[in-house]
């Protein structure tokens, strides 16, 4: 199963953001592509996680899977970006500029992409953030539709491409880190 099969506008269409109910279908696509890439990069991530609004059940997304690998070194990573290319994955630096310490990586057709893979150091904060966040959602579901409606009230909001998205729910994103973070320290 691909994710054309799943949803074929990757997240856009006609130029606006779009954002769908939660699809079932979706750890399954990530598995299959966790496998494709494991298969091909046998040895080099250390880890291989589904992050992303598509990793927990019941939440809304767009319908794009993020991939999170991690990598012993990213100046390592640089020199294995042929490999995930041959996979059909392009690099995107200007992405890659908004959030340094990582290597960003999409695949699908144009202005239809399905996947996002974000190449990180293993333990890193670009490695634990991602992974804190999912994993408190999927504990938390008044959390998740909390973020979920907010979700649906920024594509109404900026249906146009650009930041100004990402930007308006990295509020709610900080908080939920900050908890997660103060609950994972606590004893």
């Amino acid at each position: 199963m691909s994710c054309i099969d799943v949803e074929p506008h990757g997240g856009w269409r006609d130029g606006h953001i779009i954002v769908v109910p939660h699809d079932a279908r979706w750890p399954h696509v990530f598995e299959a592509e966790r496998a494709r890439i494991l298969s091909a990069l046998p040895g080099f991530p250390i880890g291989l996680e589904h992050i992303g609004s598509t990793s927990v059940p019941g939440l809304p997304a767009k319908p794009i899977i993020d991939l999170l690998l991690g990598v012993g070194r990213l100046d390592a990573a640089v020199g294995r970006v042929q490999l995930v290319e041959a996979l059909g994955y392009e690099r995107v630096p200007w992405v890659e500029r908004l959030v340094p310490g990582r290597l960003y990586f999409d695949r699908g057709p144009a202005g239809s992409k399905q996947f996002h893979l974000h190449v990180v150091e293993f333990g890193s904060k670009q490695w634990i953030d991602p992974i804190l966040f999912r994993d408190w959602l999927r504990a938390h579901p008044a959390d998740a539709q909390a973020y979920g409606d907010l979700k649906r009230e920024l594509e109404a909001r900026f249906p146009g491409p650009g930041e100004a998205y990402g930007d308006a729910k990295r509020p709610f994103v900080l908080s939920i880190l900050e908890r997660a973070q103060r609950e994972a320290a606590s004893p």
